[in-house]
């Protein structure tokens, strides 16, 4: 059995990844195990696919996988920290993917010509968990001790957060944004921003 962190489908196809470099891909109504051009045993936490030949993987100690159309190649990380989660970026924004992580770390793809993976400035230290397109047509990164911030196109803002329990998972309607967290002494919290 293999530990699987992250499921997602788009134009590239639906992929599951997890720990030691995993990497399956559905089709004809099975999985099968993928191998990249060089070979990756950092745990990979989060697909995502921008297009038919263009798609990306990131995992632990800043590894980031790039599909091409034909196979998927790995370079030298542009970062040293963990990336959880990955997801495309807003409509005509500069940045086509942004990852986020370990201590507040959020990084941005720029399409060609300026190709290439850049920090971004967080408002935050807190490790960020997970990403996700919510009201106002805004990109959400919730984490660590409460941690919420959003992206506007321009720049990360600190949004309120009622809890500082750890949130882990978000995901949005378009109208309103879901964050569910919590910690196994302390109980679960599921928050929602947006018109009630």
């Amino acid at each position: 059995p293999t530990d699987l962190y992250d499921v997602s489908g788009g134009p590239s196809g639906t992929l599951a990844v997890g720990i030691n470099g995993a990497i399956y891909r559905r089709g004809n109504g099975s999985w099968t195990k993928i191998i990249p051009t060089t070979l990756v045993f950092d745990n990979l936490n989060a697909y995502v696919s921008v297009a038919g030949d263009e798609a990306y993987i990131v995992g632990n100690d800043g590894r980031i996988l790039a599909y091409n159309g034909l196979a998927w190649t790995t370079g030298a990380p542009p970062i040293a920290a963990d990336l959880f989660d990955a997801a495309l970026g807003l409509p005509d924004d500069e940045y086509r993917v942004i990852a986020v992580g370990e201590s507040g770390t959020i990084i941005g793809h720029r399409p060609p010509p300026a190709a290439g993976w850049q920090t971004l400035h967080s408002p935050t230290n807190a490790s960020l968990f997970a990403l996700a397109r919510g009201p106002a047509g805004r990109l959400y990164a919730v984490g660590q001790s409460g941690a919420v911030i959003a992206y506007d196109g321009s720049a990360w803002f600190i949004v309120p957060s009622p809890t500082l329990k750890p949130l882990r998972s978000a995901w949005s309607d378009g109208a309103s944004l879901f964050v569910l967290g919590g910690e196994q002494s302390g109980g679960p919290v599921l928050l929602r921003y947006g018109a009630p």
